[in-house]
């Protein structure tokens, strides 16, 4: 008499979705969103929402998800890296390193790595 895992599964992605969706609503129904410095954030919330809940819609019509993990590494890392750009004061050398790492991400994913299947 185990528990399904399956089941264990979607209950824990759906609750991690939930929660994500909650906090993105938390966030851009308060004040928050007026601080310059979290801005970045919010809009990484909207990207975890979208990504999450389209890759979840793409499961179950039994579609491959994965070009959607390559949106969210790009997403995630441009996203945290102007958060970040806000709080640090070097804003030169991080520019650098976010053109240098972006242009390398989207290279990665357009030349080296399938988009559509595991490497």
């Amino acid at each position: 008499m185990g528990l399904d895992l399956g089941l264990l599964m979607d209950i824990i992605g759906y609750a991690t979705l939930f929660v994500t969706v909650c906090s993105a609503v938390l966030f851009w129904s308060t004040g928050a969103k007026k601080h310059t410095e979290v801005l970045f954030l919010g809009y990484y919330l909207i990207l975890l929402v979208v990504i999450g809940g389209g890759s979840k819609v793409l499961f179950y019509l039994k579609e491959n998800n994965l070009p959607l993990l390559h949106l969210h590494t790009l997403g995630e890392f441009l996203l945290l890296s102007m958060f970040y750009r806000r709080l640090l004061s070097n804003k030169k050398f991080i520019t650098w390193i976010i053109f240098i790492v972006g242009a390398g991400i989207i290279l990665n994913s357009v030349f080296l790595q399938n988009i559509w299947s595991i490497n």
